[in-house]
């Protein structure tokens, strides 16, 4: 868990993200994200999460808690993603469920 925090902690010190409190109700509070995010509809969120500027979420995505998913990404349609840093760019096809992972479109690498 100690790549997990990390990554909050430093994103956190950033002021280029937007903190989404005062937003409704289907972003919870501890999220974060930038103004040209696309979340599809139905989306389902556990804070903390950070989404990254110009990222795509598909319909029916679940995110969190401690999920940090970088700018330009495309998450699919019905995909799960759990305490999983998702970097710069990276697809996630649809209906994928990722649990604790580091992943790019190259690589995914696995806590131990």
């Amino acid at each position: 868990q100690q790549w997990s925090s990390t990554c909050f902690e430093i994103l956190e010190k950033r002021k280029a993200w937007k903190d989404i409190c005062a937003l409704p109700t289907l972003i919870p509070q501890g999220t974060s994200y930038f103004t040209d995010t696309t979340l599809e509809g139905n989306i389902s969120i556990t804070a903390p999460v950070f989404i990254g500027r110009g990222t795509i979420l598909g319909e029916q995505v679940a995110l969190g808690p401690r999920t940090v998913i970088g700018p330009h990404c495309l998450i699919g349609d019905k995909s799960v993603l759990r305490e999983t840093v998702v970097l710069d760019g990276t697809s996630i096809p649809e209906a994928s469920h990722v649990d604790e992972l580091i992943v790019s479109n190259a690589s995914v690498w696995e806590r131990k």
